[in-house]
């Protein structure tokens, strides 16, 4: 009887029932699809900030990252270290020597990083998301070198011309080579331009003079979850003298970021949260207020107080309920018409700046619309409950006389 009553009086004042079914509604797709876009947001700043670290996990030297000089060096990996790298949860690996060294030209000279690195290998990972605007990507059989469009600019050359590249090699001397520039890059970063040379790997080991022994070791895995445990296992591969790290132990700045802008979700959400806290108490107070003879007739018919709170609850929550599905399935249909992404190129400077991609796509988290869902409904029982609770003690004689 309770649940016919209230289905009863749901569609009575069916403005008033629709009114709420649409504030919930709205408020819930707002939630999801502004939670959804924030949570693209970070996922797009990890990701390349993982991309330009690069890897999940890195293998250097125990003193490489205090003084990432080509003494601090280690052997390609062996047999041991190739079966962790083999592991079915290690998407894709590389290997790399990565130092600091000066790029002269006929003009001017720049301090940069040099990076030497396997080319078929990294080019399937979109190193750095760069593209090569002159010229040609470099193989393992080039021997030229690849050089940003800043840089280039900076050194007042160009495509084809050469330049010398000079750096400390594995037995201290003076390393110094000269190198065509075989391809000019763009990237979204436009201080890596500046800052970032390439080489093949094995040019780069032949000018420092440490044949098979590279500065670290890259490893992107399918699994997040099984991060830690690739972690232990490279350790344990590769001995005391290297220092595995995962990503958010080298760049702290980058996971500081991620708890910030998770803090940053919970804002929007608490903030929705409370707005329609605020309108459901307004609304069903009021619609409480418009029944008041109402239910005083019901209570002095002998329908019991607890009788009179179920039906008045169960009503708010169906419509709570409705709502919820409604606003869910708009969410999904909006995310849907942005599944692309958004375009943002016009402000990609900017981004840059922060480290994101200038396109911004949703981001679904099961574990946000399943909180989502959970609170709005909590939130309905309590707001309707309490109405519920207050009109239950109405004596029926002053009720049936109010209008």
């Amino acid at each position: 009887m309770i649940s016919r009553l209230a289905w009863r009086n749901l569609w009575r004042n069916k403005e008033r029932s629709l009114l709420m079914i649409s504030a919930v509604a709205i408020a819930v797709c707002a939630m999801l699809f502004m939670v959804a876009m924030t949570r693209g947001f970070m996922q797009g700043i990890l990701d390349s900030g993982i991309n330009n670290l690069p890897g999940h996990l890195q293998a250097h030297a125990a003193q490489y990252l205090d003084d990432p000089s080509i003494d601090h060096r280690f052997n390609t990996p062996s047999e041991t270290t190739q079966s962790v790298l083999d592991d079915p949860s290690v998407a894709r690996w590389f290997q790399r020597i990565k130092v600091p060294a000066v790029v002269q030209s006929e003009y001017a000279s720049q301090g940069v990083t040099l990076l030497g690195i396997e080319p078929e290998r990294e080019i399937q990972d979109q190193r750095l998301g760069y593209r090569v605007v002159e010229g040609e990507d470099i193989t393992s059989q080039s021997n030229g070198i690849l050089i940003g469009a800043k840089l280039s600019e900076k050194l007042e050359t160009q495509l084809g011309k050469r330049i010398v590249l000079m750096t400390q090699s594995g037995n201290g001397a003076l390393a110094e080579r000269g190198y065509r520039i075989v391809g000019v890059y763009q990237t979204t970063f436009a201080a890596k331009e500046e800052a970032e040379v390439y080489l093949p790997l094995n040019q780069a080991q032949s000018l420092l003079e440490v044949p098979n022994q590279i500065s670290e070791t890259a490893l992107f895995t399918s699994d997040i979850g099984e991060l830690e445990r690739l972690q232990d296992s490279l350790q344990t591969a590769l001995g005391a003298e290297i220092e595995v790290l995962r990503w958010d132990q080298i760049d702290e700045y980058l996971s500081a970021s991620m708890q910030t802008m998770s803090g940053f979700v919970f804002i929007i959400v608490a903030v929705v949260f409370l707005t329609l806290s605020f309108a459901l108490v307004n609304t069903l107070i009021m619609a409480i207020f418009e029944r008041t003879p109402e239910i005083g007739l019901l209570l002095a018919l002998g329908l019991k107080p607890r009788s009179v709170v179920a039906a008045l609850t169960l009503e708010s929550m169906v419509m709570i309920g409705i709502g919820l599905v409604i606003g869910n399935v708009l969410a999904q249909g909006i995310l849907f018409g942005f599944r692309d992404g958004i375009d943002l190129s016009s402000v990609a400077e900017g981004l840059a700046m922060a480290g994101a991609s200038p396109y911004l796509s949703a981001q679904v988290n099961a574990a946000d619309w399943l909180t989502t869902n959970l609170l709005v409904l909590l939130l309905g029982l309590l707001t309707s409950w309490w109405p519920a609770r207050r009109a239950a003690r109405l004596d029926p004689v002053e009720a049936l006389q109010k209008t």
